[in-house]
């Protein structure tokens, strides 16, 4: 059995990870079976001094969704 899914990829100028509205607004929008997240604040040395930024890419995020969806998916809080 084939399986035909589409994969919609998109970086950090279309999605700001800083922007939880746009994050779930995106959701909402392409309306996905699946999510993926492999965003991640990555530089090390510089997260160290910015904490809010990589906090809210590494933390917070990866558990942004759309309120309907709140109950199917676990929440960090």
């Amino acid at each position: 059995m084939s399986i035909n899914r589409e994969i919609i990829a998109t970086d950090r100028n279309e999605l700001n990870l800083e922007n939880s509205d746009a994050i779930r607004a995106f959701i909402e929008k392409i309306k996905p079976d699946i999510i993926i997240n492999t965003a991640a604040y990555t530089d090390v040395d510089k997260a160290e001094s910015d904490i809010e930024l990589a906090h809210k890419a590494n933390t917070e995020a990866p558990f942004i969704r759309p309120p309907e969806l709140a109950d199917d998916y676990p929440s960090y809080k």
